[in-house]
């Protein structure tokens, strides 16, 4: 009896920690891919809306970010995407 206990906590065990690292995943990678490129908006609204969006994301998953690690990120993300200079005007903040 013993045993039937430990091995079914075991089972449930291994079966939360699955879901809880597949949410992780998925949540890391929603919030990572709603970035775009500048260019790739059609308007500037587009862009501003999009942009505000991205933060939006990135604050609800990190509210303790400051405006500087989000500007760093925006920054890498940029390098990583390989993203042209902005067609758009300069918005506040530099976003």
């Amino acid at each position: 009896m013993n045993f039937k206990i430990n091995k079914t906590l075991l089972i449930w065990g291994s079966v939360v920690a699955t879901v809880v690292i597949s949410i992780s995943i998925v949540w890391s990678t929603f919030t990572s891919s709603s970035f775009r490129c500048p260019n790739e908006y059609g308007t500037a609204e587009q862009y501003i809306t999009g942009v505000t969006e991205w933060a939006s994301g990135q604050l609800a998953g990190s509210p303790n970010m400051t405006k500087e690690e989000l500007l760093s990120e925006r920054q890498r993300l940029f390098k990583e995407h390989h993203c042209e200079s902005s067609r758009w005007p300069t918005l506040p903040n530099g976003l």
